[in-house]
């Protein structure tokens, strides 16, 4: 006969998740098949499930082990590979599962109940998952993920409506087996029995289980004997049925047992002793006189009968009283969530040890020697603040100190980088106009640096503005605001400010060139490709090129823009893989520092949003014509080119050299999207302003924002404001602003067509509003 188990152990495992295939479509006739690997599988996960056909825990015994199934690699043709089967563990009800230390983790109270005891794993993405406009061919792919395992405690409490409690030898085995149909051992001799048995009693109108529980001693509530194991048995029944035992053989009168009885009861858990219980005198039928003993409610005497009828009729009403007072049990769940980021911890030899699930997912590929991988996991463990959280832990490189300085992304995968470094007017003048060479000299010298460890580098400089206004006379407390002065003043101070910089660079065996560039460098394709090649050309003969805007001929923009938007142009004319805008603060505050004291350094943003931008506040001093929002505006712009961005003070020592490696508390580091947006839709997205609005229904606001799609007159409910063919006008939709874009006809013209279909328009009316190629969705 199969012993009953109501205690086990089980190790619990989740399937392992199938790996990501690299493959490519190699087939006759199909130019540029591209990369097709499938993702591999998730494995199966393992689930405890309560079942009222299984009656203990004997299963997991001798076989603690339960292993879900793994997922299936990912194959070519982008085949994905198939999920692990599931693993369902039948457990019976009123199992309650522990984890190692204890806690409790689950209730399976009734059939059906479910618990994930381990989660598997997930799989692994296939290169095709990897695609990019900047990553057209990935030769890397993810592996699949180990499954979770526990060691799990399990225990069994049983579901009965009657527990029988007393002293071994009482008579409990004896009395379940008199009204019920169960057979526990009963001999004539001293013993307790050491698991519990369960009966089911019938009467007339009801039936209920009855629990015969293993006898109890003196300081069971403290784990003398076997006193948990017994206890806990007692916790989920409706009524308690009190056993004394009246022979005069037996060590203590029923005062005495009844009492340390109770006491026990209610020291392992109180409200053991609120349950409807029934004192009953067992052995009647030895008993000496009871006329003394009025606490009994019933005398029976197992052996002989007696007393038995009135016994199981006062149980069945009292356990009807408890059932229809009390709730049906239900289960409960402690849920147990995946731990989200990562923690640092120091190894006795000195290193540090990332630990986390989503920072092992962020390296988990095929290949960490392949450079693309490689620039990919940076960029998730940059977007996880790996590097912060290591800085804090007080990770240093080489024995000797320094920053932990994990390396900017970098497109091409290699160790050069192209830099943009944008210094502001603040930085490079003082209040009276005059130029700071020290500020122009600590540039120069990093600059140097930079270049001798293979790095290209482009400055892209303010003030001279600033520098010119006091060789004219015209210094003061404001600046002038009429476009012709400023543009003869930018005249003058453009010479004197590229002459500091020509001697400085050439301090480090460094040539500079001058290069002046307009808005309509970037609108107009020839002028963009024109710049484009220029540029690049300097790189390549080892020149700095030194780039300011052409104010002499910009006017909007000297009223209205700054350097900071020109140095996010240039960073994507260039192709740059990092833009750094010194200015003279640590970079974006929470605050105004000169308002708020306690205003700190936000020293990353993932995405700027509103609040950010409402943090940055307004425009910058009387000297320059930008700002932090300015800097905030330039670096959104940048994001959206894929180049990330840092803001940082120009008085910092190495500041170029700690952007560029990722070092501590550096500035704001805003970081690059993904995506890309082609430098003419740039301009339109972020460097035109908007002369109207043209307002459209619901439909053309799908197919815009789908990609793909002319704005077409059928789609135009009405325009606002005034404005001519080829102006920049946004497009606003139920939503809000949708896009923006070069109108092809003038507002006049584009109300009048506005929501007809081309065969409604007067012939030679072209019904195109704006062309796709002048039409940008605005980024969010």
């Amino acid at each position: 006969m199969s012993a009953f188990v109501d205690e086990a152990q089980v190790c619990a495992r989740g399937g392992r998740g199938g790996a990501g295939c690299v493959s490519f479509r190699r087939e006759a006739h199909v130019s540029r098949g591209g990369p097709d690997g499938g993702d591999g599988g998730s494995g199966g996960d393992v689930w405890l499930v309560a079942n009222r056909n299984v009656a203990s825990l004997m299963a997991f015994r001798d076989h603690p082990h339960r292993i879900a199934g793994d997922g299936t690699h990912g194959q070519g043709k982008k085949k994905h590979g198939a999920g692990g089967d599931d693993k369902v563990v039948a457990v019976p009800e009123g199992t309650v599962v522990l984890g190692r230390n204890g806690e409790v983790l689950a209730d399976l109270v009734n059939h059906g109940d479910r618990y994930l005891a381990a989660a598997g794993g997930q799989g692994g993405r296939g290169n095709a998952r990897f695609l990019s406009n900047r990553r057209r061919a990935p030769t890397f792919a993810e592996q699949g993920e180990e499954g979770a395992e526990y060691w799990l405690n399990l225990e069994l409490r049983l579901m009965a409506d009657v527990a029988l409690v007393g002293f071994p030898n009482v008579g409990k085995s004896t009395l379940i087996s008199r009204i019920s149909a169960a057979r526990p051992r009963i001999a004539d001799y001293p013993f307790t029995t050491l698991q519990p048995h369960l009966g089911v009693v019938r009467t007339d109108d009801s039936e209920y289980v009855v629990a015969d529980i293993p006898g109890l001693i003196e300081g069971a509530s403290e784990g003398r004997g076997l006193g948990h194991r017994f206890l806990r048995h007692i916790e989920r029944t409706r009524v308690l049925v009190i056993l004394l035992d009246l022979s005069d053989t037996f060590g203590a009168d029923p005062a005495t047992q009844l009492e340390i009885l109770l006491t026990e009861l209610g020291e392992y858990q109180p409200r053991l002793l609120e349950r409807p219980r029934l004192i009953v005198g067992s052995k009647a039928d030895v008993a000496g006189p009871i006329a003394d003993e009025p606490h009994l409610d019933v005398v029976v005497s197992a052996v002989t009968g007696d007393g038995i009828t009135g016994l199981v009729g006062r149980v069945a009403t009292l356990v009807s009283e408890a059932r229809s007072a009390e709730p049906e049990p239900s289960a409960f769940v402690v849920h147990r969530p995946a731990a989200e980021g990562v923690r640092i911890e120091r190894q006795d030899d000195g290193s540090y040890r990332v630990v986390g699930r989503q920072a092992e997912r962020a390296v988990a590929f095929n290949d960490l020697t392949n450079p693309h991988a490689l620039d990919e996991a940076w960029i998730r463990l940059r977007r996880l603040g790996v590097h912060r959280a290591l800085t804090r832990a007080g990770c240093r490189i080489g024995r000797h100190g320094g920053d932990w300085r994990p390396p900017v992304r970098l497109r091409t995968g290699g160790m050069m980088a192209t830099v943009v470094a944008k210094i502001g007017t603040s930085s490079v003048t003082d209040e009276s106009g005059g130029l700071r060479v020290d500020a122009i000299e600590r540039l120069a010298a990093q600059v140097a640096d930079l270049r001798s460890s293979g790095h290209q580098v482009v400055v892209v400089t303010s003030g001279a503005i600033t520098a010119g206004l006091p060789l004219l006379g015209l210094g003061g407390s404001s600046r002038p605001a009429d476009a012709p002065t400023l543009q003869a003043v930018s005249a003058v101070g453009q010479s004197r400010l590229m002459a500091a910089y020509d001697r400085s660079l050439s301090d480090h065996g460094l040539v500079s060139g001058q290069v002046l560039l307009a808005p309509l460098d970037f609108m107009i394709r020839t002028q963009y490709l024109q710049a484009r090649q220029t540029l690049a050309r300097l790189l390549e003969l080892g020149v700095v090129p030194v780039v300011n805007e052409n104010d002499a001929i910009a006017d909007d923009e000297i009223r209205f823009g700054d350097n900071d938007r020109l140095a996010a142009l240039v960073a994507h004319l260039v192709d740059a893989e990092l833009l750094v805008l010194l200015t003279d603060t640590a970079g974006l505050l929470t605050a105004d520092p000169r308002l708020d004291a306690s205003a700190s350094l936000i020293e990353e943003i993932v995405e700027v949003d509103h609040a950010l931008e409402m943090v940055a506040g307004g425009p910058g001093s009387v000297r320059g014509s930008g700002g932090m929002a300015s800097k905030l505006a330039a670096a959104k712009l940048a994001a959206w080119t894929g180049v990330t961005t840092v803001i940082a003070s120009a008085g910092r020592p190495d500041v170029l050299r700690d952007a560029l490696e990722g070092g501590a508390g550096v500035g704001t580091v805003v970081r690059a999207h993904q995506r890309r947006l082609p430098a003419r839709k740039l301009w339109i997205a972020f460097a035109v302003g908007s002369k109207g609005r043209i307002l459209i229904d619901e439909g053309a606001e799908r197919a815009i924002r789908g990609g793909g799609a002319s704005l077409l007159a059928a789609g135009v409910t009405g325009t606002e404001g005034d404005f001519s063919a080829m102006d920049p006008v946004e497009v606003v939709g139920p939503s809000g602003v949708v896009a923006k874009g070069l109108v092809a006809h003038g507002s006049a013209s584009v109300g009048a067509m506005a929501g007809k279909r081309s065969d409604q328009l007067a012939d030679g009316v072209d019904p195109l509003i704006i062309h796709i190629d002048d039409l940008v969705v605005v980024p969010g």
